[in-house]
């Protein structure tokens, strides 16, 4: 999403723009926060830093207007604010040795470039139509068996197996039409 696409929401929606900025990058913040707390955070205070990191963005609305990209601000206030969470329960627990652990600022460019190529990927995905995404999604992202994905679809795992072969091969197709390498993924 650019500044110019938060500016058309935010005038076309001027009271649910948060829900869609929100759907739009929860996943991104998520990724980012508990890559950064997973060792010393429960679930809740993961969430919290989520939350937090949210209400953050939306205090400085009018600076993300300004920006052309928002992956990356998004992406710099989640890592900022999970580091914060970080050192308070690193003081509470008495766990300062961990503080090693938190990932430096060329991670960040990684982690956006990982984030990027993973939307393209799920898009690409969807457009197989169903139930090809649902068997690769349920193949690869959730690891259940042609025999398991059969009975979830109602399907043989035969007929799993085969439309699973057939979507592979589409989706490196569609990898090479968008120039990018299927073994990077």
């Amino acid at each position: 999403m650019t500044g110019n696409e938060l500016r058309e929401l935010i005038s076309t929606s001027p009271t649910g723009w948060q829900r869609t900025f929100y759907d739009e990058y929860k996943n991104y913040v998520y990724t980012v926060v508990f890559n950064r707390l997973r060792c010393i955070a429960n679930i809740e205070d993961i969430e919290e830093c989520v939350s937090d990191v949210f209400a953050d963005i939306f205090m400085q609305t009018e600076r993300l207007l300004r920006m052309d990209e928002l992956v990356g601000i998004v992406g710099l206030i989640a890592k900022r604010k999970a580091i914060g969470y970080y050192r308070r329960l690193s003081e509470k627990y008495g766990r300062a040795d961990l503080i090693d652990a938190l990932t430096s600022d060329e991670d960040m460019v990684a982690d956006i470039e990982r984030y990027e190529r993973s939307r393209a990927l799920l898009r690409l995905v969807n457009e197989l139509g169903e139930p090809d995404s649902q068997i690769i999604l349920l193949s690869y992202y959730y690891g259940l068996t042609s025999q398991q994905i059969g009975e979830k679809l109602q399907m043989k795992a035969a007929a799993v197996r085969k439309r699973a072969s057939r979507a592979i091969k589409k989706l490196g197709e569609k990898l090479s039409e968008v120039g990018l390498d299927e073994r990077e993924w």
